[in-house]
């Protein structure tokens, strides 16, 4: 369904508001630390072989950003940015919502150019409790 907000058309979907391009172009696509903002299970190792349990790798290729995040959603990583000379800011670079019909997880990067494999494991995570809530609801129908 799609909703007309002032002059942005709404998909519907995820609380939030983004920002078409936000961290650039493609030709002005990055590498960066994401802050994770969610416990991570399987540490990624930093240079020095140390479980780095905070961060994850950010491939950033014409990537929105996340402007505000309503109350339906819950932000998952940040990155600290620069703005148009303005201060380093932290902006949000991934989020998730729990709807009615399933999980919604979306990211400002590209976790599937890295090796590591925790926002895969999120997402697999949240599609395994789905299919566990739906046997269980077919569980008391009988």
């Amino acid at each position: 369904m799609s909703l007309f907000f002032g002059r942005f058309q709404q998909l519907g979907g995820l609380d939030v508001t983004t920002c078409r391009n936000f961290f650039g172009r493609q030709r002005r696509s990055f590498q960066q630390d994401v802050r994770l903002l969610f416990p991570a299970t399987s540490p990624r190792r930093n240079g020095g072989g140390v479980p780095d349990n905070n961060y994850f790798p950010g491939v950033f290729i014409r990537a929105p950003g996340v402007l505000s995040v309503g109350a339906g959603a819950r932000p998952l990583a940040a990155v600290r940015q620069r703005q148009r000379g303005e201060e380093e800011e932290e902006v949000v670079a991934a989020v998730a919502q729990d709807g009615e019909a399933a999980v919604l997880l979306a990211t400002a990067f590209h976790p599937e150019l890295t090796a590591d494999d925790r926002f895969h494991a999120l997402f697999l995570g949240a599609v395994a409790r789905e299919i566990r809530r739906e046997e269980n609801e077919e569980d008391d129908m009988v």
